[in-house]
């Protein structure tokens, strides 16, 4: 028999480990009362027969990764997929727990504000640096960066964040992206 293992967590698992916990162990009111108590786990312990956590999730995929804090990397604008352009980082979006935003466009670093209802989400003012852009580059921030002043709405859904504009069609498709 395979003895247990433990699985580091990176920082967006830690809280739905403790969730999942509180929840195994004291049920619905453990879910509230995990985010309180519970709120930094740094790993989890895997069953050797199964492979799963003991608690109400099956596996760490299946847990949906929180908005703010999260590095959301575009993998489709206005219905088309986003590769890397010509520029040798990928384009992000995180949302700080502050209000304010940061990311990158494929060719230059954005910053800016937010606000944030229950499904609601408004970006803006975003500044940009200005570097010079490569072809394929260019292109992509100016997509990414006219697709981000339509958002009126988000829903997400496991590790993918969708943004709407005010008729509900969504403009973009993004992915967690965590890298730590």
């Amino acid at each position: 028999m395979d003895a247990p293992r433990i699985v580091p967590l990176s920082r967006p698992w830690r809280l739905a480990a403790a969730l999942v916990a509180c929840v195994g162990i004291l049920g619905p009111v453990g879910g509230l009362l995990g985010r309180a108590v519970l709120a930094d786990f740094d790993a989890v312990l895997l069953a050797p027969e199964t492979g799963k956590t003991s608690g109400a999730a099956e596996t760490l995929d299946s847990i949906e990764v929180g908005v703010l804090g999260t590095r959301w990397r575009p993998v489709e604008i206005d219905g088309d997929g986003v590769g890397l352009g010509n520029g040798p980082r990928e384009p992000f979006l995180v949302l700080a727990e502050d209000g304010r935003l940061h990311g990158f466009t494929g060719c230059n670093r954005l910053s800016g504000s937010y606000e944030r209802g229950v499904s609601s989400l408004t970006l803006g003012p975003v500044a940009t640096t200005r570097m010079a852009c490569p072809p394929g580059a260019d292109a992509l921030e100016t997509r990414f960066l006219r697709t981000l002043e339509a958002v009126a709405e988000y829903s997400t859904e496991k590790r993918t964040l969708e943004l709407r504009d005010g008729t509900g069609r969504v403009v973009m498709r993004l992915e967690e992206r965590n890298l730590d």
